[in-house]
């Protein structure tokens, strides 16, 4: 007859193949694709590996404006969330005015509407304030967010 330990041992290690399995079957397509990209188009098995692939795509993909772009609106963002968050955080947690607790409640209430639902709205306001197609398109619609908003008063 097996001991505790000894049958903990053999679950230990059957959880440790299975997971070890799962985790193959699932990496197994990525490492394919891994391979291919770093295959030519007319290697028979993949065997001729090359860069010229990922060399082709940052030229014609324009991935150095696109990364440009991305850093310029994280970093707008980033820094509205933080000041607006800051400042009416603040406010809700130190000053003492009336409605306080009604304005938290509509902050946190905020929290329970999609984004989806809010995407028309959002693009008539900024088509009306002639902003479609520039950076603040981007950045103003987050500038605002009640989750950053309750922590900060927290």
């Amino acid at each position: 007859m097996k001991t505790t330990i000894e049958r903990e041992k053999i679950l230990v290690g059957l959880s440790w193949t299975l997971l070890l399995l799962g985790a193959g079957i699932v990496l197994l397509p990525l490492l394919v694709v891994l391979l291919t990209s770093f295959s030519t188009p007319n290697a028979v098995g993949g065997t001729q590996f090359t860069v010229a692939n990922y060399q082709e795509a940052w030229h014609r993909g324009g991935f150095l404006l696109a990364f440009a772009n991305s850093t310029l609106v994280a970093l707008g963002v980033t820094a509205f969330q933080v000041i607006t968050s800051a400042l009416a955080g603040y406010a809700l947690a130190r000053l003492q005015f009336p409605g306080r607790q009604t304005l938290l409640l509509i902050v946190i209430a905020t929290l329970v509407i999609p984004f989806q639902l809010l995407v028309i709205p959002i693009f008539l306001v900024l088509k009306w304030g002639h902003l479609l197609n520039t950076y603040w398109a981007l950045i103003l619609p987050t500038a605002v967010n009640g989750f950053g908003i309750f922590l900060l008063r927290q």
